[in-house]
């Protein structure tokens, strides 16, 4: 079964290690990874147009779906809801300066730029095994590492009003993981598609590794500065 691949993800070890390596709040290794995360986060939520594009007019389950997701990401209607502006607020914490925010992607390191390709390249795929195993892959990743973060930001003192981004995707992103699974169970509907999904979750999952290759402990992320 193609899900298999997707229940059986773990968080990157180099994602654990550099949450577990932070020395505290004013660490410059978690600054220089919000501002990496800050990109990431919006770009990967504007992307998310792509899905509805790609999903049949009248598949109205699934519309329902990923549009309650997109209107989340734009904070359901709420200008101080929508998920970037959260984000901000925790960059705020860390004293950064929103005039520099977002990155121009030439300051953006090749891993999160290359992940954020492979999310637009897997939506915009013909093939709907493709476009759906890159959906699910998002939501799944996102409850695995969402937790972990909340966690241990919380460990170092943010305080929850700063970590409402974080609060937030940990709730939101259980009932989007439950509603893209269910989603591929209705959808994937062929031997090809179920081979094109498992293959996919398995690019996808090479380009999350990229990502957080990056940030394997702060000791590495502030010498790469």
């Amino acid at each position: 079964m193609p899900m298999t691949t997707l229940r059986s993800l773990k968080v990157p070890a180099p994602e654990e290690a550099f949450f577990r390596s932070l020395r505290g709040r004013d660490d410059p290794a978690l600054a220089r990874w919000a501002r990496q995360y800050h990109f990431f986060s919006g770009s990967q939520a504007r992307l998310l147009g792509l899905v509805v594009g790609a999903l049949d007019m009248q598949d109205h389950a699934s519309l329902v779906e990923v549009t309650r997701a997109l209107f989340e990401e734009y904070g359901s209607g709420q200008r101080d809801a929508v998920h970037s502006q959260l984000f901000a607020r925790f960059c705020a914490a860390l004293q950064l300066d929103p005039a520099q925010l977002p990155l121009a992607p030439c300051d953006v390191l090749p891993g999160v730029l290359g992940y954020v390709q492979a999310i637009d390249a897997g939506y915009r795929s013909t093939r709907p095994g493709v476009m759906l195993a890159t959906y699910c892959f998002l939501e799944r990743s996102a409850v695995l590492s969402y937790p972990l973060m909340l966690e241990r930001l919380q460990a170092l003192g943010f305080s929850p009003e700063d970590l409402t981004f974080f609060s937030t995707h940990v709730v939101q992103e259980a009932a989007h993981e439950q509603g893209a699974f269910q989603m591929a169970h209705r959808l994937l509907r062929t031997t090809q598609e179920a081979h094109g999904f498992k293959q996919q979750v398995e690019r996808m999952q090479e380009a999350w590794m990229c990502f957080w290759a990056h940030f394997g402990s702060a000791a590495a992320q502030v010498r790469a500065a």
